[in-house]
Order: C-alpha cells, then structure tokens, then sequence
C-alpha cells in the first residue's frame, strides 16, 4: 500500500471524524434575566444521515408569568441539514395563543413554506440560489449550528430564513442577514458579536466551541452540555 494512498485515507478520516455527529444529545435553558427565573428548557439530538448531512430533532418547553405576560408552549421541531444548510425543517406549536405549523422544504430553485395559524394557513414559494441557514429565532438549538457554520466557514455574513415570519402580513420572503459585527477573545473565552432585523446578540463560546452564553435583549441562553 502507497504512502500517499495511506495518506489520503487518514485525511479522509480526519474530515468524516471533524464533521461528523453520530449521534448527540444537548440541552439549552433560557433564562429570564430580570428575574433570574429559567423559562424555557429544550433537549435536542442530532443524527448522521449522510457523509454531510444530519437530522435533529427537538422538544422546547416554555412557560413564562412576568408582568402580566402569560405564556405557555410546546414546541416539536425537525430538520435536515446538508453541510449545515437547511433541507427541510417543520415547527409543530401548542400554545397558550393556539396551534401553529410551519413547514420548510428545498425545492428546485429555491424554497416553499408551509404554515397555519389559529387564523391562517398559506404556503409560500420563493426563489434563490444562495446558501440559507435555519435561524428560527423561538428556538435555541438553531444557535448551536449557527456558531459551528461561523467558526468553520470564518464567513462574517450568513443568509438565515425564519419560518415563523412567514406568517407576518408585511413579510413576503422571510429570509435575513445575519452579520458579524465584532469577534474577539478574552479570557479563554471566545465571543460573537452578532445583528439580526435591528437586534443585537452575544454569543461567548469556549475553547471547544461550545456555547457557554447566549444574551439578547432580556434573555440569556445557555448550553448545559
């Protein structure tokens, strides 16, 4: 056997072993920063399907009771990934204010969704060719995939669509930039400064890449394993 075929396979190995998932499990916990109070707890898993792509699957429970705001829900939600660029993803909600169902599937060209509310359903098709990562912004394991995209590719712009604003009566396509505003170290800690549709986010990652904190607006999010 050469040493450039022995070579090639220990380099093929060495990017199916830093790509790959297998098989993983994760919680995040959403806290309400005024009160200290956790709010949210979802628990994902992650799955190999392919040399490139991956499936995960998700529950988010949510209860919030601050200031008049009351606001229970379940959130079941899926998707498929290749090389982290959405496939598919479906968001099935029982909620204090109803039951919501979105659907996000490629199609030739571009995208279609899918959703009904408690008022309306649709579906909506647009074009595009360029790359889209999920970012639906009532969950939290998005963020996960988000951080591992901006750490491989260095890219300081990512294309995100948000599924849920495809309900929004003043939003046609709901797809968005998600930029990088400031990256920096300190303290062994890596940070993200990032701006999504006039909101800014910080995320502080570790030396593993895994993310310790998650802060925007009132809320703080974070990664228990």
């Amino acid at each position: 056997m050469s040493k450039s075929f022995v070579m090639l396979m220990i380099l093929v190995s060495f990017i199916v072993i830093t790509f790959s998932f297998s098989a993983e499990s994760h919680t995040m916990k959403m806290i309400l920063i005024p009160t200290e109070t956790n709010i949210a707890t979802e628990t994902f898993s992650i799955k190999d399907i392919g040399s490139k792509s991956f499936e995960v699957t998700s529950q988010t429970v949510i209860d919030i009771n601050y200031q008049g705001t009351v606001y229970k829900a379940e959130y079941l939600t899926a998707g498929n990934f290749d090389d982290f660029k959405v496939e598919s993803y479906s968001a099935t909600i029982t909620a204090t204010n109803g039951n919501f169902y979105y659907f996000l599937n490629k199609v030739e060209n571009g995208f279609e969704i899918y959703y009904q509310t408690p008022v309306a359903s649709n579906k909506k098709v647009f074009n595009t060719s360029e790359d889209l990562y999920l970012l639906d912004n009532n969950i939290m394991w998005n963020w996960f995939l988000i951080i591992k995209v901006l750490e491989k590719s260095k890219e300081n712009n990512l294309k995100v669509v948000i599924p849920q604003l495809s309900s929004h009566p003043m939003i046609d396509i709901p797809v968005f930039d998600l930029k990088v505003l400031d990256e920096y170290s300190e303290d062994n800690y890596k940070f993200y400064i990032l701006s999504l549709v006039n909101s800014q986010i910080i995320v502080k990652i570790d030396e593993t890449g895994k993310i310790t904190e998650i802060l925007q607006g009132a809320f703080k999010v974070t990664q228990s394993n």
